[in-house]
């Protein structure tokens, strides 16, 4: 029986991935302790308050990234966050693709009319 050889990176296109900039955009649960956001992902206050593509590049280099999925992270003007990934994107050498964020009870935002129905 032979032994894999895991010397080689595994390939990976990471499905949700958070790239930020504190000084692009701005984020109020940085400026502010909230018990909600902390219940869901512990303790941020260590954070960092930028985090780019080669910050995390660097955090995955055990794996070959060939791609990832941007996800909007709760900034005050979303759609201000969004076009500056959709730059971010544009200068990358690594594929991203972006979701940004949906209200999804917002049923604007569906076409669904319940008047037609």
């Amino acid at each position: 029986m032979t032994t894999p050889s895991f010397t080689r990176r595994t390939a990976i296109v990471d499905a949700h991935a958070h790239l930020y900039d504190g000084g692009a955009n701005r984020y109020g649960i940085f400026a502010r302790k909230d018990p909600g956001f902390e219940a869901f992902v512990g303790d941020y206050s260590a954070l960092p308050r930028t985090y780019l593509l080669d910050d995390y590049l660097r955090a995955t280099s055990s794996r070959k990234v060939d791609g990832l999925i941007w996800h909007e992270f709760i900034s005050e003007d979303p759609i201000k966050e969004v076009t500056w990934a959709q730059q971010l994107a544009a200068a990358s050498e690594v594929p991203i693709a972006l979701v940004g964020l949906v209200d999804f009870r917002d049923m604007s935002l569906s076409g669904y009319d319940p008047k037609r129905t």
